[in-house]
């Protein structure tokens, strides 16, 4: 149980890391598709949120020349951070392609959520005729989106 806990925050500080290091090095091609998909909320570390929050701002205020990036940042250890993503090789050999992958990652975690929550509201004794069928009709439309994401 631990060990699949720490792969799992593994791979999510990994996945993380790329969408900043996609921000910096592609901010023209990845922004606005990630913004559109991925939240701050999303954002599992405070470190990355912190981060996150900061690109968007400035990628917003139409600031894609990333090099002073690093200037954007008082915090030490946020500095060194990023200068390690920076550095950092996630073998990306096409980058639409690995905005289109992080993006489905996102997408097909928060239509598992939200079929989850279905599922626990489908359970409640009390629910009448109406939102039954309301949530069951809900819950297939999520099943369908589920199966069409890669």
């Amino acid at each position: 149980q631990k060990k699949v806990i720490e792969e799992t925050d593994k791979a999510v500080a990994k996945r993380e890391g790329l969408i900043i290091y996609l921000l910096i090095n592609y901010p023209n091609e990845a922004y606005s598709k990630i913004k559109e998909v991925v939240s701050v909320e999303d954002i599992k570390s405070e470190r990355n949120k912190k981060v996150i929050t900061k690109l968007y701002e400035e990628l917003e205020k139409g600031y894609s020349n990333i090099n002073n990036v690093l200037d954007w940042f008082q915090e030490e250890e946020i500095i060194n951070y990023l200068t390690s993503i920076m550095a950092y090789d996630f073998e990306i050999t096409e980058v639409n392609k690995c905005i289109e992958d992080i993006l489905n990652i996102y997408i097909k975690e928060k239509l598992i959520k939200k079929r989850n929550d279905i599922i626990n509201k489908l359970e409640n004794k009390e629910l009448d005729k109406e939102d039954k069928a309301n949530y069951e009709k809900q819950l297939s439309e999520i099943i369908v989106k589920l199966a069409k994401v890669k």
